[in-house]
């Protein structure tokens, strides 16, 4: 079959036409989402971007009764480490809680996931260090999660931890 150089031409507008459409349609989606959910909010340090969704209310409220109030924030505790480490925990949890509230797929009260439990971890240890320093009196297993005794302190509840207090994880 021959074809002839406008039906070639016709093709190509086409295929331009569908590539473009490709590209634009989900970053048009993508942009209009991250600015009707007030995206920019969630790249601050401002905790009130964490209780921008009802369900972390509870969450922010134990926070805001809490001892770490003054000294931390959302932001120390849960997206902890150098600027890449908390651009890829912003874009993973973010990703999977705007997931999670879009399509209603969340437990009620919301739980700490493994990896975020490690995160907070990591957290308190960076604060915390004089607790493991040498010549400490201090009695603290380094095995064991300080959420385990200590899930109380970031909220004053000890809500969201996914530990009952006394148990090992």
């Amino acid at each position: 079959m021959k074809h002839n150089s406008s039906s070639i031409r016709a093709i190509r507008r086409i295929m331009f036409f569908i590539a473009i459409a490709s590209i634009g349609a989900p970053l048009g989606v993508g942009t209009y989402v991250f600015w009707y959910g007030n995206g920019v909010s969630y790249i601050t340090d401002n905790p009130k971007a964490c209780v921008s969704c009802h369900v972390m209310e509870p969450q922010f409220a134990s926070w805001s009764r809490s001892s770490h109030k003054t000294v931390a924030s959302c932001n120390s505790c849960h997206a902890p480490g150098n600027l890449p480490q908390k651009i890829k925990t912003k874009i993973v949890n973010g990703l999977a809680h705007s997931y999670a509230f879009t399509t209603g797929r969340f437990n009620e009260p919301i739980r700490i996931k493994a990896a975020n439990r490690l995160d907070v971890q990591k957290a308190c240890l960076n604060c915390h260090t004089n607790v493991f320093a040498p010549g400490s009196i201090s009695r603290h297993d380094p095995e064991s999660s300080c959420l385990q005794c200590h899930g109380d302190v970031g909220h004053a509840s000890g809500i969201a931890t996914g530990f009952k207090f006394g148990e090992k994880k």
